[in-house]
C-alpha cells in the first residue's frame, strides 16, 4: 500500500501498523460497450486480500467471471479498475438489502 493511501484511514486502523496484512478492499471496475472506450458503467466489487495491486488483479478477474452488464439492452464487457481503496473500520457494506 502506498504511503499516501494510509492517510485515508483511521487512526487505529490495522493496516497502519501492518500493510502486508489481509484486508478487505472496495473495487470499482468499469464497463464499456464492444468497440467503445468510453466507461458506460461501474460495478463495485468486495474482495479480501494482502495489498492493493492483488486485490485490482482478483477483482477483475471476479468481475469477468460474472454475468456480463446490459445496458440499454446492450452487453458491457469488463474493461478496468476505475478505483481501488481498502475498506476502513466503520464502512459499511450495503449487499442490497434494506
Amino acid at each position: 500500500m502506498h504511503q499516501a493511501d494510509l492517510y485515508g484511514l483511521s487512526e487505529n486502523h490495522p493496516l497502519r501498523t501492518d500493510p502486508a496484512r489481509p484486508w478487505p478492499y472496495k473495487v470499482l471496475v468499469g464497463y464499456r460497450a464492444p468497440g467503445n472506450r468510453k466507461i458506460l458503467a461501474t460495478r463495485s466489487i468486495y474482495v479480501r486480500s494482502s495489498g492493493e495491486d492483488k486485490a485490482r488483479m482478483v477483482a477483475l478477474q471476479e468481475a469477468r467471471k460474472m454475468m456480463p452488464m446490459v445496458l440499454d439492452g446492450q452487453r458491457l464487457k469488463c474493461s478496468r479498475i476505475v478505483s481501488s481503496r481498502p475498506l476502513d473500520k466503520q464502512d459499511a457494506i450495503n449487499l442490497g438489502g434494506k
